[in-house]
């Protein structure tokens, strides 16, 4: 009898712990609705925070950037994050390119969509070929300044189109000179001479990748064939920044979704100087096994993740987390130093994070 009990009361306590355990899980899973309408955003350049020695214009031996990531969904909310690098570029100089960590257009990557989710924020950056539809064209003046990875609603369309329909790759139909053999799902490129800039820098060298191959079925080989070319590609790259980005982050504290493990290259290894990533709503700097990883996936949609308290502990070598509101990255670029800062529309305008890599 007294045995029974004893295994009675530690069935209990292993199911009280089993649902103690999936409740933490699931609070970690959580996310909330941003109200951006209540974030006002006003504030002028000259109280934008520098970043690093950055405070003022940047001369024409510096490459200036910026990251977003899991923006494509018209909504005040992208309206402020592309508010927010226009007064960033009024501090500090017109940008020389955009890249993005994939989601560039929700919900399922339409043609019809994309001048409302992306191009009416960022059409300055580039000539789209504007899928199949002659109306969707834009006008032909402008210069690519503007580098997608592909996300997962980005990629959904796979599915029903196939590899050389997908609209993404058809509205951003420049990619696919920079790697024709995949029809521009992954390449490498020097921004600087793509975007035909007066500089004449090769200073950062941008490698995407696209994350979804490895969970896409029957594309394992596609997965394995995309992992050779990167190594490869950054093994022929003179530049000193070699920044590799794509969608599903390897390392993550924030868990709406598993990490995407699949995406752990050894990419220390073959010669990348910083991984940048989305798909996870939230911005977090990780530095581990000397790489630094960042997620950034806070560039407009109005869904945001959990990442902190008890259910979401930090991972291995997480230094920054964040989510309490929008924002974007930005990065300077010289043969010496990565300079890369996270700014915020949180109280109008904050910066969130700043590190710099150097050789």
């Amino acid at each position: 009898e007294t045995g029974r009990r004893m295994l009675n009361t530690s069935l209990l306590l292993a199911v009280l712990l089993f649902i103690v355990c999936n409740l933490a899980q699931d609070q970690c899973t959580n996310t909330f609705d941003m109200n951006c309408d209540q974030n006002a955003f006003a504030r002028f350049e000259d109280d934008v925070p520098s970043c690093g020695d950055y405070s003022s214009m940047v001369g024409e031996d510096v490459v200036f950037f910026a990251v977003i990531g899991d923006y494509g969904l018209s909504s005040y909310c992208e309206y402020q994050v592309s508010n927010l690098l226009d007064v960033l570029q009024n501090k500090f100089g017109p940008l020389d390119f955009i890249m993005t960590v994939g989601d560039n257009d929700y919900w399922q990557g339409d043609c019809n969509s994309m001048k409302n989710n992306i191009e009416q924020y960022y059409g300055e950056f580039y000539t789209a070929g504007g899928c199949t539809d002659p109306k969707l064209r834009m006008a032909p003046h402008n210069r690519i300044r503007f580098f997608p990875s592909l996300g997962n609603h980005d990629w959904s369309t796979y599915y029903s189109y196939g590899l050389d329909r997908i609209p993404i790759l058809q509205y951003f139909d420049f990619l696919n000179k920079f790697n024709p053999e995949v029809n521009g799902q992954y390449y490498h490129v020097d921004p600087i001479q793509a975007s035909e800039s007066n500089k004449t820098l090769d200073l950062v060298h941008l490698f995407a990748l696209n994350s979804n191959l490895a969970i896409t079925p029957g594309m394992n080989t596609s997965a394995e064939q995309q992992l050779k070319w990167l190594q490869t590609s950054l093994a022929s790259s003179n530049a000193p920044w070699n920044l590799v980005f794509f969608h599903h982050s390897p390392y993550t504290t924030a868990q709406h979704d598993p990490p995407g493990t699949w995406m752990r290259f050894p990419f220390q290894q073959f010669g990348a100087s910083i991984v940048l990533t989305g798909h996870e709503h939230v911005y977090e700097r990780v530095d581990f096994e000397d790489m630094t990883y960042v997620v950034n996936g806070l560039g407009g949609h109005t869904r945001i993740y959990n990442i902190s308290g008890d259910a979401c502990p930090p991972i291995e070598g997480s230094q920054v987390r964040y989510n309490n509101a929008h924002g974007a990255m930005i990065g300077f670029a010289t043969p010496s130093k990565l300079q890369m800062c996270f700014y915020s529309v949180e109280n109008g305008l904050t910066k969130i994070d700043e590190f710099e890599l150097t050789k």
